[in-house]
């Protein structure tokens, strides 16, 4: 992660296991909610 004044940014190597940690948060709310809050 880089962090500057005026942006958060995650880099490259990093954004395949930000996408896996998306899934999983999405997963649980699809379990719980009947639908993806991702929508």
């Amino acid at each position: 992660v880089e962090l500057s004044a005026d942006r958060l940014e995650i880099r490259r190597d990093g954004r395949p296991l930000t996408r896996m940690i998306a899934q999983c948060f999405d997963a649980y709310d699809v379990a719980n909610n009947a639908h993806s809050s991702a929508i």
